[in-house]
């Protein structure tokens, strides 16, 4: 029988054509019939395909892990390329619209304004013979200006203090007054209140081990050993933590917001090779570091144990302890998408779909952060709460995704936070991530890379002492030398104390 394309129905009989017609219609009856039998068949291979598809992946995801272990992570940095940040769809492009991050524009051209370095102007000549021979006079007042950043070396001198003897000319009441000499942190230490700063400063802002300053220093024409430079870390370290960490524990219990996080710390140490970690908090005052020999609940109540409010963290299970009826509990978002640029690879439609998103709830904080809370509260229902339910939906469409897969562990990390994630919708004094903590804690790991972690717990918490105040003063935009520096004179001279966020003003 002919196709149904090649029959001209024109050229039958009325009873050919009836004929064929019927034939045709129930040809077509039957392929109906058997193109639906064929979609149910290529829809279960499908969901077959689907599931095999999944379980490589997750293979693949293990080797992965490996090659990350072996050569370490990928950045996290993701480049804009310009397109819509949405799939499509009308409201959420709306809200890209609003949120999209315009282009730099460079505003600063040539040389940078170099205010805080003293001027010292140098005059050049010619010589007399040099005059003479090319028969030149100097013209009055007119000179080639240029400038160039110079540098003095590091100078260590040797003060010899002498301290001038008084008699009393009161015959009735001899006595003998010596002058006052220079502050010193101990009795009969031969080293200034500069100097120890200084020490400190360089290893917990600057990173330099105290063995590299030793050789540094024998290069400028000091002879010292390290132990010494160390001994004059840990004096000004009492002083501080003695003085000015107390208060800053006092600000947990004032502030409502607080953050928090974690980082393993080297143990150096012969006895064991437990590692100690550095936990940090910080509010809008202050931040605050410790170093323990644990990473359990108990460190957290520890550590944490006067605050109240909101606390800020990642999804580590050890703050869960922290919950009560004075402390909610509210979890990170950038958290949310390491997870997920971790599926990216193999899920690169799916991860992106929430990368996006985070990333558009990311810039909407941005612009938001320097308003008043009550119109960041109201663009945070009005356009952030949008990107979050939209997120919500997605969560539920995608529950067939394998459980073990980098995304079904993305997801699954997702939804057990879910509660914490959305707290800041509801206060708008709640940031949606931890950035701030991250960033302060970026020195202090910085200058683990450098000198491994420490010998002992108890020259970890020296540091810690260090890191907490060199954090708060550039909160507060305050020099950490010069501030260490006054406090201890203040210390020592039996004067009122000002925290960095006081000494500011000042």
């Amino acid at each position: 029988m002919a196709p149904a394309s090649e029959v001209d129905f024109e050229k039958l009989s009325r009873e050919e054509a009836i004929e064929s017609g019927i034939t045709y219609f129930r040809l077509f009856k039957s392929a109906e019939e058997t193109v639906r039998r064929l979609e149910k068949v290529v829809a279960t291979l499908t969901n077959d395909i689907s599931t095999q598809k999944q379980t490589l992946l997750w293979s693949q995801e293990y080797l992965d892990q490996l090659k990350r272990l072996k050569f370490g992570p990928s950045s996290e940095r993701r480049m804009d390329d310009g397109g819509p940040l949405f799939d499509g769809e009308a409201l959420e492009k709306e809200e890209y619209e609003w949120v999209k991050k315009p282009k730099k524009k460079r505003e600063k051209f040539g040389k940078t304004e170099q205010k805080a370095l003293p001027v010292v102007e140098q005059l050049y000549v010619l010589s007399q013979e040099e005059q003479e021979k090319e028969n030149l006079r100097p013209m009055k007042d007119q000179f080639e200006e240029s400038e160039m950043i110079g540098l003095t070396p590091a100078k260590f001198f040797l003060e010899k203090s002498k301290r001038q003897k008084y008699c009393s000319t009161d015959a009735t009441n001899p006595r003998i007054v010596t002058a006052p000499g220079p502050l010193k942190l101990k009795e009969g230490s031969r080293y200034s209140l500069e100097f120890a700063v200084e020490v400190g400063i360089d290893k917990y802002q600057h990173h330099c081990p105290i063995e590299r300053q030793v050789g540094k220093m024998k290069t400028d024409g000091l002879i010292v050993e390290s132990q010494t430079l160390f001994g004059q870390i840990d004096t000004v370290s009492w002083y501080l933590e003695n003085n000015v960490i107390p208060v800053f524990v006092a600000q947990q219990k004032i502030h409502k917001v607080h953050l928090a996080d974690e980082t393993p710390w080297g143990n150096l140490g012969k006895k064991g090779n437990k590692r100690f970690t550095l936990w940090a908090a910080r509010n809008l005052k202050c931040t605050l570091f410790e170093i323990y020999d644990s990473r359990s609940q108990k460190v957290a109540q520890n550590f944490l144990k006067d605050i109240q409010g909101v606390l800020v963290t990642d999804g580590c299970s050890v703050y869960k302890v922290l919950f009560s009826s004075k402390l909610k509990l509210a979890n990170d978002w950038y958290h949310v998408r390491r997870k997920f640029i971790a599926a990216e690879k193999n899920f690169k439609k799916e991860a992106k779909f929430f990368i996006r998103r985070i990333r558009c709830l990311s810039r909407i904080e941005r612009l938001i952060k320097d308003l008043p809370p009550e119109e960041r509260l109201k663009i945070r229902q009005e356009r952030s709460k949008k990107i979050v339910d939209g997120i919500k939906l997605k969560l539920e469409e995608l529950k067939s995704i394998l459980p073990e897969s980098s995304l079904g562990k993305a997801l699954s990390y997702t939804q057990k936070l879910w509660t914490g994630l959305t707290i800041f919708l509801d206060d708008p004094e709640v940031p949606c991530h931890t950035n701030d903590i991250e960033r302060e804690i970026r020195s202090p790991v910085l200058g683990r890379k450098n000198h491994y972690g420490s010998h002992s717990l108890k020259s970890a918490k020296i540091g810690a002492v260090w890191y907490s105040v060199i954090a708060t003063c550039k909160m507060h935009g305050v020099d950490p030398r010069a501030y260490i520096i006054d406090t201890l004179r203040r210390i020592l001279s039996k004067e009122k104390i000002l925290m960095p966020w006081e000494w500011g003003k000042i």
